[in-house]
């Protein structure tokens, strides 16, 4: 069936669940397996919900609670920055600013900083970040004090 969304965000957003979900030979397939709607192996059926409920450019698909799979009760549209503020206080990630190791909450109002930007200078290095107490994962494995 041809439904004229193939080259879409909407569509790539959900050939990606389905893909972690379903292929066993996706990287992620073992934190997902599980975790799919059948209702929605048909995108047409997918797309009409997402329509229904929030879908715009420029937002992303949301588990509201990430330990239960997709379900249209358990799914949301929100900016790439609320999802990733969100997977790094599920993650437990710990940031290390002004001479301290602190949850993520407190480095944003340390640093003074929108999630956005704060998740960037992270991404490129400027903030150690840890997972709990076993490793650091940095670009640089160094601080700054701000």
């Amino acid at each position: 069936m041809r439904h004229g969304y193939r080259h879409t965000k909407l569509y790539n957003t959900w050939r990606g669940m389905k893909e972690r979900c379903t292929n066993r030979n996706h990287k992620n397939y073992s934190l997902y397996k599980d975790r799919w709607y059948k209702d929605w192996d048909s995108f047409v059926t997918f797309k009409d919900w997402a329509l229904a409920n929030g879908y715009e450019d420029g937002l992303t698909i949301d588990r509201i609670d990430s330990t239960k799979g997709y379900h249209p009760n358990n799914c949301r549209f929100v900016s790439a920055a609320v999802n990733t503020s969100k997977g790094n206080k599920e993650r437990g990630y710990l940031y290390y600013i002004k001479s301290k190791w602190v949850a993520y909450e407190e480095a944003l109002k340390l640093t003074q900083l929108k999630p956005s930007t704060f998740s960037y200078r992270v991404s490129v290095g400027k903030y150690d970040r840890r997972r709990g107490y076993d490793k650091v994962f940095t670009k640089k494995n160094r601080s700054i004090n701000i």
